[in-house]
């Protein structure tokens, strides 16, 4: 209300003080009706400006890193340091001697902290096989970039372990014709070894000589 005689009459605007770290944010001001004057004003903008610390991420795959072969999961969670006014977005790397959709599947590699919340996560699940592997691969799973937050001491790695659970395959030797002419010394046969089932890593086997025939001398 301006009062009859005077020119101008003011209100206070005030900005309410949060913990979110959030957007500025603007506030549009205009006359809606004059009643007893025409309005000829263009509406105004007010910027508030937030003040607020960003949040720091942090990255976990939980207390135990271990992960069985058949059937293992893990939780791959990013937490805030505080809630935040807007969503924050993380997007993961993945390294190791695992190899992806062949030794573990990750659900995403992007998780979103949904405004108002402190965390979120996506499911890492090792792949079974019937392969026997090396004993222990290895997930290394590390922050790549974050959005409306920051990573925690600017670096977050979480290495999960896939405890391999196949048998080693078993050994035969077979030897094609156990009869062999002496004749020229052009009498060959073959000796085979043969495993059970495939093998995810080489397999050496170690040939054990005996008899009375020399070797380099007789074969």
């Amino acid at each position: 209300l301006v009062p009859a005689g005077s020119i101008s009459t003011s209100v206070t605007l005030a900005a309410v003080s949060d913990l979110l770290d959030e957007d500025n944010e603007t506030i549009t001001l205009g006359i809606n009706v004059g009643v007893n004057a025409t309005n000829v004003s263009t509406p105004k903008t007010v910027t508030i400006t937030d003040n607020d610390a960003i949040p720091d991420v942090t990255l976990s795959a939980g207390s135990n890193l271990n992960m069985a072969e058949t059937g293992g999961t893990k939780n791959i969670t990013v937490t805030l340091s505080a809630v935040a006014g807007r969503d924050v977005t993380v997007t993961l790397s993945r390294s190791g001697t695992a190899k992806e959709n062949k030794d573990y599947t990750l659900s995403s590699s992007t998780i979103v902290i949904p405004e108002g919340s402190l965390s979120s996560f996506v499911l890492l699940t090792a792949m079974g096989d019937v392969l026997d592997e090396i004993d222990q691969e290895t997930v290394i799973i590390d922050i790549n970039t974050v959005t409306n937050a920051q990573e925690k001491d600017g670096f977050q790695q979480q290495i999960v372990v896939i405890q391999d659970d196949d048998p080693p395959p078993t050994v035969t030797l077979t030897v094609g014709d156990p009869s062999m002419d002496e004749d020229v010394g052009v009498t060959v046969t073959f000796v085979t070894v043969t495993l059970n089932v495939a093998s995810g890593q080489d397999v050496t086997v170690n040939m054990a000589k005996s008899g009375t025939a020399k070797d380099d001398i007789d074969y």
